[in-house]
C-alpha cells in the first residue's frame, strides 16, 4: 500500500529457489540449479539510492535528492526506470515480481512484470529499467512496503547458453558488459540481417553536474549482419568538442560509439537528464541538441526532445551509430566585430554617432543587449537580434555639453575618443581694437564735407553701426553757416539809403 504523499520501497529482496538477494550483492550459496536465479538490483535515476546494501526507492518529499511533496493526490503517478535489474547467470531467465500493494504496478517497458505470464527475459549479462506507477485516486493510506519478491525461471535450454555453438535458438542474445565504469562492451549472438535490436547500456555516465548526471541509457542498433560486436565510451571528447564549439554549441558530454565485428545499417541513441542537471549547466532542455563527429566531419543530428511525467528530459538522436556523439547546448553567439565613431571632434551639445558590427556566431538566433559607457560611465544600450551567421549593425548618438576628451566602448570593446570644443570668446586686445576703429570713423566724420557719405569697413567678426543723429561738428558747421547767413542780411540792409 502507498500513502498519497509519500511511498517508500525497501527492498530485501527474496528471490524464489530460497536465493536471498541483498540489492546490488553478490548472491549467496545456491546449488547449480538455482544458478538461472542470479540477479541484482541497481539504483536508476534522482529516486533509488543503495542503503545498508539494499535498494532504496523514495518517492517522498524527504527525498533529498528531488523536488517536490511526493506522490500527487488523487492522481496516477508514474516514475519512469525507477531502478534496473541485472541478470548476472550464464542462461538466460524469465523475471517477475510480486508484491502486497495494490496501489503500486511494477512495469517494464510500460507492461506489468507481476505474473510468470507477464515475465520479462533477460540474457547472460542483460538488464533492464524497472517502472514504478502509484495510483493514489482511492486513498491509498500506507506508508511503507516491505517484501517485493523478484522471481525467476529458466528459459528453455536450447535458448539458455549463448557460447555454446552447438546450442539452438529462437531469436539472438544481446550481451553488455561494463568493463569499466565509462565503458559498455555490447554484443548481439545470432542476430537477424535487417532487424533492430534495442541495447540498454545501464546508464552510461556522460556528464556530472549539481550531483546528477547526463547519461546514454540505450542504443537501437539496425543489424547488417548475423553477430555483430560493439563498444561504446564516455570520452572528454577531445577535438568533436572543439568542432562542437566551433559550430556555435557548447559541448556537455561525449560518448565514442566502435562497431568491433559485423556491421549495423544504422540506430538511434537514447540519452536521459534530470532537470536539475541542466538547471546546474544553465541549459533549457529545448536547446539540446546532438552532433556527431567521424573523420573531420561534422553534422547536427535530427534529435527529438521530450520530457517525461517524471520530469526527465530523453533525448532521441538517428544516427549512423559510429562516432563520437557530443551531447550539446546549442546557443546564440552574437561578438563585436567592429566599432567606431563618426568624428573625434565636436562642440558642445552637438553629437557624435557610434557604430558597432555585430555577428551571431551561434547555432541558433539569439539578442544581446550591449551597454554603451563614457569614460567608463554607462551612457546608453543598444539592442540587437541576429540569425545564426547573420550580421547586425546598431547606432547610438552620444553628446557632451562641457568641453574635454571622452573615451567610447562597446560592451567592453573600444570604439574610440572624441573632444568637444569650448566655445570661442572675444579677447582684450579684440575688444580694444574695435573700440579704436569706431572712434576713428567718427572723428573721420566730422572732416567730411555735407555732400560726402562717411564709410566705415568692419571685419566679419567685429559688426559697426552708423552714428544717429547730429554729432558736435555737425553743429559747428550749421551755426557757422547761420552765421554767415545773418551777416550777408545785415550788411545788405545798411546799404539801404
Amino acid at each position: 500500500m502507498v500513502t498519497a504523499r509519500a511511498a517508500v520501497f525497501v527492498a530485501a529482496l527474496a528471490v524464489s529457489g530460497a536465493l536471498v538477494l541483498p540489492s546490488g550483492a553478490t548472491p549467496m550459496t545456491a546449488t547449480p540449479a538455482d544458478r538461472a536465479g542470479d540477479i541484482s538490483l541497481h539504483p536508476h535515476g534522482e529516486y533509488a539510492r543503495l542503503l545498508d546494501g539494499d535498494l532504496l526507492v523514495d518517492l517522498s518529499a524527504t527525498n533529498p535528492r528531488v523536488e517536490g511533496a511526493g506522490v500527487n493526490e488523487d492522481a496516477v503517478t508514474t516514475v519512469a526506470e525507477a531502478f534496473r535489474v541485472r541478470h548476472g547467470g550464464e542462461r538466460a531467465v524469465r523475471v517477475w515480481v510480486t508484491h502486497d500493494a495494490e496501489a503500486l504496478t511494477v512495469r517494464v517497458g510500460g507492461d506489468p512484470i507481476e505474473s510468470p505470464g507477464d515475465a520479462v527475459t533477460l540474457r547472460p549479462s542483460e538488464s533492464v529499467a524497472v517502472d514504478l506507477t502509484v495510483d493514489s485516486r482511492d486513498g491509498a493510506t500506507t506508508a511503507r512496503l516491505d517484501g517485493i519478491s523478484i522471481h525467476t525461471a529458466p528459459v528453455p535450454e536450447r535458448a539458455a547458453d549463448a557460447t555454446d555453438p552447438g546450442a539452438e535458438f529462437d531469436g539472438p542474445t544481446i550481451q553488455t558488459r561494463a568493463p569499466s565504469p565509462h565503458a559498455r562492451a555490447i554484443t548481439v549472438f545470432a542476430g537477424t540481417p535487417g532487424e533492430t535490436y534495442d541495447v540498454d547500456t545501464d546508464a552510461l555516465v556522460l556528464d556530472r553536474a549539481g550531483g546528477d548526471a547526463l547519461t546514454l541509457d540505450a542504443i537501437a542498433v539496425e543489424n547488417a549482419a548475423g553477430s555483430l560486436t560493439m563498444g561504446a565510451t564516455a570520452v572528454d571528447g577531445g577535438s568533436a568538442r572543439a568542432e562542437v564549439a566551433a559550430a556555435g554549441a557548447d559541448p556537455l558530454g561525449a560518448v565514442r560509439v566502435d562497431v568491433t565485428a559485423g556491421a549495423v545499417e544504422g540506430g538511434t541513441l537514447r540519452f536521459a537528464v534530470p532537470q536539475s542537471y541542466l538547471d546546474a549547466r544553465g541549459v533549457a532542455a529545448d536547446a539540446l541538441a546532438v552532433y556527431r563527429a567521424d573523420g573531420g566531419d561534422l553534422s547536427r543530428l535530427d534529435a527529438a526532445v521530450t520530457t517525461g511525467e517524471d520530469g526527465r528530459v530523453r533525448i532521441t538522436a538517428p544516427t549512423s551509430v559510429s562516432g563520437t556523439l557530443v551531447v550539446a547546448a546549442a546557443r546564440a553567439r552574437l561578438r563585436i566585430t567592429d566599432a567606431g565613431l563618426n568624428r573625434t571632434d565636436t562642440s558642445p551639445g552637438a553629437p557624435v554617432v557610434l557604430t558597432a558590427t555585430v555577428v551571431n556566431d551561434g547555432a541558433v538566433a539569439g539578442k544581446r543587449v550591449l551597454p554603451v559607457t563614457v569614460n567608463g560611465t554607462e551612457a546608453a544600450r543598444a539592442t540587437v537580434t541576429a540569425a545564426p551567421g547573420e550580421t547586425a549593425t546598431v547606432t547610438v548618438p552620444l553628446a557632451r555639453d562641457r568641453p574635454g576628451e571622452y573615451v567610447v566602448a562597446v560592451a567592453g570593446v573600444e570604439a574610440g575618443t572624441f573632444a568637444v570644443e569650448a566655445p570661442s570668446e572675444p579677447t582684450a586686445r579684440t575688444t580694444r581694437e574695435s573700440a579704436e576703429t569706431t572712434a576713428t570713423a567718427t572723428m573721420a566724420r566730422t572732416d567730411q564735407s555735407p555732400t560726402e557719405t562717411p564709410t566705415t569697413t568692419a571685419g566679419p567678426s567685429t559688426p559697426t553701426r552708423e552714428a544717429a543723429g547730429f554729432g558736435l561738428g555737425d553743429l559747428l558747421w550749421l551755426l557757422g553757416t547761420l552765421a554767415v547767413v545773418a551777416a550777408a542780411l545785415l550788411a545788405r540792409r545798411l546799404r539801404r539809403p
